[in-house]
């Protein structure tokens, strides 16, 4: 929560992109518990301070937050 109010501190709007289930399977392993894509947007929606949650599938975020950057 603390990351979440500093950084939108610094700008006019907060979006969060949310890894694909299969692609978070891939990092955390098939042992370790996972909360369901959906569950996770709804939570993160649901904060006063986000203004809008997306889906992402890259390895990275890289990609989708270039265009931002130019």
């Amino acid at each position: 929560m603390r990351c979440l109010r500093e950084v939108a501190a610094l700008g006019d709007g907060l979006a969060v992109a949310v890894k694909r289930d299969d692609a978070l399977r891939q990092l955390k392993g098939e042992g370790d518990p996972l909360v369901p894509r959906e569950q996770r947007r709804a939570t993160l929606a649901a904060l006063a301070r986000v203004d809008w949650v997306g889906p992402f599938s890259e390895a990275t975020l890289a990609r989708l937050v270039e265009p931002a950057r130019q």
